[in-house]
């Protein structure tokens, strides 16, 4: 893989880590994920991002990631959700909460709105 196409790939998963995030962030008010990129972390590898919880992190890298765009979606809200514990947190007030996470969350807070 190019360094120009490692690039692109990189910058793909940023994107798509942030939307994974921005979609929990308003929809939940629980505990805080946050993300950094390569170029913000220089012990991260070359075109990675790394996604972290409270107790835990996991690094996103342009080599391993490339053209599995839906498959990282559905491995960073797995992940999250394994270590993220939704009972008990509240509906964020998002205008436009997240289908996925307010599914989730339903499933996690049965009776609650």
């Amino acid at each position: 893989m190019s360094d120009l196409d490692q690039y692109a790939a990189g910058e793909r998963i940023e994107q798509i880590v942030s939307s994974v995030l921005i979609g929990y962030r308003l929809t939940i008010r629980g505990p805080r994920v946050e993300s950094m990129p390569w170029h913000r972390d220089q012990t991260l590898p070359r075109y990675s991002v790394r996604v972290a919880t409270p107790d835990d992190s996991i690094v996103y890298t342009a080599l391993v990631w490339s053209g599995w765009d839906d498959e990282l979606e559905e491995h960073l809200r797995r992940w999250l959700l394994e270590r993220i514990h939704l009972e008990g947190t509240k509906r964020g007030h998002g205008r436009r909460p997240d289908p996925w996470w307010v599914k989730v969350w339903k499933a996690a807070n049965p009776g609650r709105r």
